[in-house]
């Protein structure tokens, strides 16, 4: 163990990681018989393109927040399997990037949760950025798995509700304009940032 954190003490500043450890957790790994997975995310995997994103969107955040919200969107995108760039779009249009907004539904923070939807997954605070990000990719990860990888479906479930999405496809119907329009300008953006991180 003490020549793992020697080695840790040597590699960090010569790789140029990102200074915070970065913990990958489950629910079972709650259990004291579990022992988290950790990594520490190298900067080069988080892109400084993120953090301009993130602050071209709501100018009054700090740059240490915007930050560590790249960080922690990169984290549980891989944690979920979702692309990261999609995860950012997503909240840009949901919140701007403000983690302490309300809209008038209710819904909280930066990805927009309902107090219900963050507590199923296992949030007690989704003002807290970090918290609030967990738990708005764990549930698009949930929506993308039921959806079969299907992101338009996937995004309508997350803005409309997974009942009213399943109904109507169901019953063969079209989304709502004001619906396709959500999923028509997170893709957008998601393939903006794609092409900008290719570069």
């Amino acid at each position: 163990m003490q020549k793992l954190i020697l080695l840790l003490l040597f590699v960090i500043p010569i790789t140029g990681c990102i200074g915070r450890k970065v913990v990958y957790d489950s629910a079972s790994s709650r259990s004291s018989s579990q022992v988290n997975k950790s990594v520490i995310i190298k900067q080069q995997t988080v892109p400084k393109t993120y953090t301009e994103f993130i602050l071209s969107h709501n100018r009054k955040l700090d740059k240490t927040i915007a930050d560590n919200i790249s960080v922690d969107v990169v984290k549980y995108s891989l944690a979920n399997g979702i692309d990261q760039n999609l995860v950012l779009a997503l909240i840009a249009k949901e919140s701007s990037f403000r983690p302490g907004v309300i809209s008038s539904s209710g819904a909280i923070g930066l990805g927009q949760l309902k107090k219900e939807t963050a507590k199923d997954m296992g949030v007690d605070n989704p003002f807290e950025p970090t918290e609030n990000v967990k738990a708005t990719t764990k549930y698009l990860g949930q929506l993308f798995k039921k959806w079969q990888g299907n992101t338009e479906l996937a995004l309508a479930s997350y803005k409309s509700g997974l009942g009213t999405v399943t109904k109507l496809t169901k019953e063969n119907k079209a989304l709502p304009q004001a619906t396709r329009k959500y999923i028509n300008e997170i893709i957008s953006m998601q393939k903006k940032l794609q092409t900008i991180n290719r570069k």
